[in-house]
């Protein structure tokens, strides 16, 4: 006979948690109380019990410490382990108490709690304890079916929560409204400032020098003004003709200098913004 052994057999993560923070305590205390046995596995829990480790099933049994097993336990019962001054080793699985924590939130939020399980199995116990007893639990799909509908809300409740979530979603749609308002003129900022700044041969990007003056100089296309960015040598005005006809046209020309005093960006684009408005 060939036996094969499944790849996940042995003990769950719970109880393999259990059993090492039963093996940690037992180093600093002769006798552990074990409310209830570690491991449903008679051999385990013989094996522990000669390391010091005594079942029992209730706290009056216990004296000096008591470990709580990967099962859990009601809240009621930490109260007495308090009360009787015992030291509490809890061996909880972390799951199984997310499963305790979600009862106990469903229970207080008046929801009617249905619990999948065996009603008797210990940590089932628990789970029912956490949601103050009034929980259902069925192990079966005719249980299932047996379930009653619960009446959780009153109708003046469920209106106000109607009323409640349509304001919300009213405050929500002018918000996104005013976000895209808000996306588009930035957007419209964006573009005028490109427009301005933008490019190799930008005022913001080309750099001045004696020739692009000479170039401004020379240039044959009649404009209304130059602005020279961080230049020492003002253009200084003069006539020029235009391809059209020879009459003589008076153009103005405008150094703006070294701009070592301007602050900011946005103070340039004010300062290129204002000029555009001028010449128009």
């Amino acid at each position: 006979m060939k036996i094969r052994i499944a790849e996940n057999a042995g003990f769950c993560y719970g109880v393999k948690r259990a059993i090492k923070i039963a093996d940690e305590a037992l180093k600093k205390n002769k006798i552990i109380y074990s409310l209830g046995p570690i491991i449903h596995n008679p051999q385990v829990v013989s094996r522990y019990e000669k390391k010091g480790l005594k079942v029992v099933e209730t706290i009056d049994e216990a004296k000096n410490a008591v470990l709580i097993r990967s099962h859990g336990i009601p809240p009621q019962v930490y109260e007495q382990i308090s009360e009787k001054n015992l030291e509490c080793i809890d061996a909880t699985c972390p799951f199984v108490k997310e499963a305790q924590d979600y009862a106990k939130q469903l229970y207080e939020e008046d929801y009617f709690v249905v619990i999948v399980g065996d009603q008797n199995h210990p940590e089932v116990k628990a789970h029912i304890a956490y949601a103050n007893y009034k929980a259902q639990v069925i192990n079966s799909i005719q249980e299932a079916k047996n379930i009653e509908a619960q009446k959780i809300k009153q109708e003046q409740e469920i209106s106000d929560m109607e009323a409640y979530y349509k304001e919300k979603k009213k405050q929500q749609d002018e918000a996104k409204k005013i976000q895209q308002l808000a996306r588009w003129k930035q957007e419209l900022a964006q573009d005028q400032g490109d427009d301005l700044t933008s490019g190799s041969n930008s005022n913001s990007t080309r750099e001045i020098t004696p020739n692009n003056v000479d170039d401004l100089r020379d240039d044959t296309d009649p404009v209304d003004i130059n602005i020279d960015i961080d230049s020492d040598q003002p253009i200084k005005d003069k006539k020029t003709k235009t391809n059209k006809n020879n009459e003589e046209q008076q153009e103005t020309t405008t150094s703006v200098g070294n701009l070592t005093n301007i602050a900011s960006q946005k103070q340039l684009l004010k300062y290129l913004l204002n000029a555009q408005k001028a010449q128009r």
